[in-house]
């Protein structure tokens, strides 16, 4: 019997590293090309880092008009691993340190790419192909690059994200321990205080743990003690951070102060209301912004 092709290992590592190191290029070339305070919000972000390498304590979301410090709801973790990148630069100057930044965070688009490369050997570990496909889409993606060159928590969150996601699936195909609940458990919580929209990880391991249990792979004890854990990991990673928006803001995620502070923001409605534009029109609208957002225009 014929034995079949593989592609030999060493390749596929050849592969994946020209991959990454041509994406991690790209987004370093991205960083420093690109004009100062040019992407969005930068300015506020890096006021936010500033802010807590200087006064050595967390913004204090108010209003637009009180504080450019617009983006002090944000989670603080990619903030304070900045913060030692912006003590090194900064006496070269504002907008250095800015550039400096923009390429810490390239490291975070890096990261993903990695990730990403263990979720999609795990669910093809015979396709080595369609896994560096896969890699090589995301890395090379315009909008990934403009997002891993850009000052801000996007391209952590992500990371985390993929990370997340990565162990959710690979948990899937080994038996049920602790240890992987725990990290679960941990990566939820980092994802929390990464960014607000890493909410939708907390679900997504609720659901693997149902998952387990409706398969029969764990008993009701060991399902229920997983649970436990994987939730106290995520309370003790990102709980201190959930309590003090609570505290200060009436609500742990601080999204109530957010709407409030930012009311005034026209909500995509108010282009088919207020505006008087058909849906016809809008539909064109939302078709031209998802082009313009894949190729990092916006």
């Amino acid at each position: 019997m014929k034995r079949k092709r593989t592609e030999p290992p060493a390749r596929t590592a050849a592969a994946l590293a020209a991959i990454c190191s041509a994406s991690a290029l790209l987004s370093v070339l991205f960083a420093l090309r690109v004009e100062p305070w040019r992407q969005p919000d930068e300015r506020a972000h890096f006021q936010y880092v500033e802010h807590l390498a200087t006064q050595r304590s967390f913004p204090v979301l108010k209003s637009k008009a009180e504080s450019s410090l617009y983006e002090a709801h944000q989670p603080p973790a990619y903030y304070l691993l900045s913060v030692p990148v912006y003590l090194a630069f900064r006496h070269c100057g504002e907008v250095q340190a800015m550039y400096a930044l923009r390429v810490w965070t390239c490291l975070f688009g890096a990261g993903t790419l990695w990730f990403l490369w263990w979720l999609a050997s795990t669910l093809f570990p015979r396709r080595p192909v369609l896994s560096l496909t896969a890699v090589a889409f995301v890395g090379l993606l315009p909008m990934h690059l403009y997002v891993a060159s850009s000052l801000g928590n996007d391209a952590l969150a992500g990371m985390i994200a993929t990370a997340t996601l990565a162990l959710l699936v690979r948990s899937l195909r080994t038996p049920p321990a602790r240890r992987t609940a725990l990290l679960l458990g941990a990566l939820v919580g980092l994802g929390l205080l990464s960014k607000t929209t890493c909410l939708f990880l907390a679900p997504l391991a609720a659901a693997r743990f149902l998952w387990l249990e409706a398969g029969r792979r764990a008993t009701f004890r060991q399902w229920l003690a997983h649970t436990v854990v994987a939730g106290a990991a995520a309370l003790a990673v990102s709980g201190w951070w959930l309590g003090r928006n609570t505290l200060l803001y009436g609500d742990p995620l601080a999204l109530r102060k957010f709407n409030e502070v930012f009311a005034s923001s026209p909500h995509p409605s108010k282009f088919l209301v207020d505006y008087g534009m058909s849906l016809g029109n809008y539909l064109r609208f939302v078709a031209q912004l998802v082009f313009l957002t894949f190729w990092g225009i916006l």
